[in-house]
This record gives C-alpha cells, sequence and structure tokens, in this order.
C-alpha cells in the first residue's frame, strides 16, 4: 500500500513540474501615446490555515502554513496537536510496549513546486512532543539446568511518567491550492525515532490528510 501511495505521489509530482509556468503578465497601454507593453511579474503571498489527520503532528492537529516571501517556492508550517497511542517492540530475547498520549508541535521547512491549482509539496522537519509514557520492559528468558533448576529467568521493569519527545519528518504530498478558498493536501509522512526519546525506535510511514483555508497576503 505504501508502495502504491508512493507512486501516486510521484505521478502527481511529474504532472506539477510539467505545468511549471511562470506568474501571468499585465500589459499596461497608455492611451493617446505609441503602445506600450510592461510585464508585471504578479505575486502573491500564500497563507494557509488546515486541520491535519496524522502527517508531522503523529495526530489530530491545527496548523499553518506560508512562503517565507511572495514568489518563494521555499516555505514552512507549524501546529499544534494531539495524540494518543501504542506500540511494541521485541528483539534479541527482549520485549517492550509503551503507550502514550500527549500533545505535539510539528515545525518544518518545505518547498512548494508547479503552477496552477495542482502541486508537489516536500518538507524536513521535528515534532516535539509531551507525552505520558507507561513502558513495560522484559528482558532475558527462562533457562533450566539438566536437573530442572532454575538457571536465568526474565527481568522485568515497569516506568511510567511525562516527559519531552522528538521525532524526525521527512514530508511529501500533493497539494490543492487555489490563489483563495479550498486547500487540501495529501500525502506520506516518515518518522524516524528512537526509542529512549520518542514514541517509536526507528523508522514508521503514516499518511497525512490536510484540509483547510487558503488566503493572500
Amino acid at each position: 500500500m505504501q508502495r502504491i501511495l508512493l507512486s501516486l505521489l510521484l505521478l502527481l509530482a511529474v504532472q506539477a513540474l510539467r505545468g511549471a509556468e511562470n506568474e501571468s503578465a499585465l500589459y499596461l497601454h497608455e492611451a493617446g501615446r505609441d503602445t506600450v507593453a510592461t510585464t508585471v511579474q504578479h505575486q502573491v503571498m500564500s497563507r494557509n490555515v488546515f486541520a491535519e489527520l496524522f502527517g508531522p503532528s503523529f495526530g489530530v492537529s491545527l496548523g499553518f502554513d506560508s512562503r517565507f516571501r511572495p514568489g518563494s517556492v521555499l516555505g514552512y508550517r507549524v501546529g499544534l496537536g494531539v495524540t494518543s497511542g501504542s506500540v511494541d517492540y521485541s528483539y534479541n530475547h527482549e520485549w517492550r510496549d509503551l503507550s502514550f498520549n500527549g500533545v505535539s508541535i510539528p515545525l518544518e521547512i518545505n518547498a512548494v513546486l508547479g503552477s496552477g491549482k495542482s502541486k508537489f509539496e516536500a518538507g524536513l522537519g521535528i515534532t516535539a512532543f509531551v507525552l505520558r509514557r507507561d513502558e513495560w520492559k522484559v528482558s532475558g528468558y527462562w533457562e533450566w539446568d539438566d536437573e530442572g533448576e532454575t538457571i536465568s529467568e526474565p527481568e522485568s521493569s515497569f516506568w511510567h511518567g511525562t516527559r519531552p519527545n522528538i521525532l524526525g519528518t521527512i514530508n511529501m504530498a500533493y497539494r490543492y491550492q487555489r490563489e483563495t478558498g479550498f486547500f487540501m493536501r495529501v500525502g506520506l509522512t516518515a518518522f524516524i525515532g528512537a526509542w529512549s526519546c520518542s514514541p517509536i525506535d526507528g523508522v514508521m510511514v503514516l499518511p497525512c490528510l490536510s484540509l483547510g483555508y487558503t488566503f493572500k497576503y
């Protein structure tokens, strides 16, 4: 499923890049003189407010997105969300289970490519969390000697508390955006983390869906 979604995103990116053009030019004519054409680059600073499911927030969030300056490909996004879930991990005679809930703050630098309403978006960022974590850890295994006496047994521990967490994010998405009005983003977000400071260990990929509104600045 992830390969199918990634292929669709790449196809949309190619279509957006093929349609890339400079902004429309306006030609001004002064009456009573020889016709003079002056090209004016029409640049609009687009800003978006949106609600998002999954994506960099790792849950449900509200966000704000803007370009750094009018006509710029590069921009940023910030948000505030809530998250909750559970994961388990098993490797080399060690088993861990984690349940968590809390708030998330996604921060991202992104690039938007393409003209018209259909665009391709790619971004890198971090998501900071304040999470309540309930962690259960079991390590080791049962072992007996020939006489049935126990040589070793698993050790278990439990920890719960609230502390900061962080994840790295890589985001790719199709973006539908007009100069003003309805805004939509559909894509995939890859999360990179370590168990000691994140709600995951390794890499996890989740879909994202954003719906919102674009306004001019």
